[in-house]
């Protein structure tokens, strides 16, 4: 009885312990994952190779605020000069917008990993979005900001695209329908983290 317990409790002790902290180690690319109360910590170099299997969890992560949206501060990017990771951050209900006096601040970010499909569906409503915004003489971006820091070939679809003639942007969905083609998903993923909180690294 006694050794049965002994068993049970030391099981437990294991459980609890996997649950708030936990690691993994990649022998071929040195890749290591820690995991503390249930938030990730990933560095800008890791980001885009694990991006993918870390869709919908909390991680926390580091970098350079190299802009802020004008616009009512709805997003902003970090970047890390030992990455070509640009990442888009959205601040969630409670921190409601970023302060553009962030740009050229370290920060870490903590948030959830959230990831946005662009399929054929997504890119003609997009498409007759921007028509119907030229027959009106208000055309205007998609809004949809998804800022691919994967390739860099396509900028956000809302302020940096506002200057944007209606010929361009037609041009830059139909090279994106292109991509949708071309991928064997039938769909491009496009991620950023919405903020739960942030700090801004001071220097002495």
């Amino acid at each position: 009885m006694k050794k049965l317990l002994f068993t049970i409790i030391a099981l437990a002790f294991i459980a609890v312990s996997c649950e708030n902290t936990a690691t993994k180690s990649n022998d071929e690319n040195k890749t290591e994952i820690v995991v503390v109360d249930e938030i990730i910590t990933v560095s800008m170099a890791d980001y885009d190779s694990l991006v993918e299997t870390l869709a919908g969890k909390k991680i926390s992560i580091s970098g350079t605020v190299d802009h802020v949206c004008k616009h009512g501060g709805q997003k902003l990017f970090i970047v890390d000069e030992n990455s070509d990771a640009r990442i888009k951050i959205t601040p969630n209900e409670e921190i409601a917008a970023f302060n553009t006096d962030l740009v050229g601040e370290t920060v870490k970010i903590t948030g959830i990993i959230e990831e946005m499909r662009v399929d054929e569906d997504y890119l003609k409503e997009w498409e007759e979005e921007v028509k119907s915004g030229a027959e009106e003489k208000e055309g205007k971006g998609h809004g949809n900001g998804d800022g691919n820091h994967e390739s860099g070939e396509e900028e956000d679809h809302s302020e940096e695209h506002e200057d944007l003639d209606i010929e361009a942007e037609l041009e830059q969905i139909a090279r994106m329908r292109q991509r949708v083609e071309d991928s064997e998903k039938g769909y491009l993923s496009f991620y950023s983290i919405l903020a739960v909180e942030y700090e801004v690294y001071k220097i002495d």
